[in-house]
């Protein structure tokens, strides 16, 4: 490849662990009493832009659907 054809570098995508903060920042937010009804949107909001950008990683719904079916993997 020349450095004409060189890749640029995609955005940052993110991790599982990233994933499961988002996750866990919704639940957090869904059972503090003093969460206002936007507080609990913009963190749902922020948990499925998450959810979407890490379905973009390589193989991220092939490594997911194993995680679910593990008899599949046997």
């Amino acid at each position: 490849m020349s450095a004409s054809q060189t890749r640029a570098a995609g955005p940052k995508l993110p991790t599982r662990a990233a994933l499961l903060r988002a996750t866990a920042q919704t639940a957090a937010t869904l059972k503090d009493p003093d969460a206002t009804i936007q507080d609990i949107h913009r963190a749902a909001e922020l948990e499925a832009a998450t959810l979407h950008a890490y379905w973009q990683t390589p193989d991220a719904q092939a490594k997911a659907e194993l995680e679910r079916e593990p008899e599949a993997a046997a």
